[in-house]
């Protein structure tokens, strides 16, 4: 079973996990003033691991845990580079 919870506009703010009346997880979520998801945190004490995700006012993710992202001024990805072995991968 999920617990969820919201704020008044709507939005998740937390997402949890109970296994065996231990929450495994849970991901808290954060918004810029436009409305857009600014991050993402994620914790647990079974299998959870630390996670952060930073976004672009139009929800376009620049970073997270293992991945930096870039974009164009158009907002097409234009490469991938994974952080831990420096692989960038460039798109056209």
């Amino acid at each position: 079973m999920l617990n969820q919870t919201y704020d008044v506009p709507g939005r998740q703010n937390s997402l949890s996990a109970p296994f065996n009346s231990i929450v495994d997880f849970v991901n808290t979520y954060s918004y810029d003033t436009a409305w857009g998801m600014s991050q993402i945190t994620q914790t647990g004490s079974i299998g959870g691991a630390p996670v952060a995700c930073m976004s672009t006012a139009q929800n376009r993710i620049l970073n997270d845990a293992t991945t930096t992202c870039g974009y164009d001024a158009e907002g097409s990805q234009t490469s991938k580079a994974d952080i831990a072995t420096g692989t960038r991968t460039e798109y056209t």
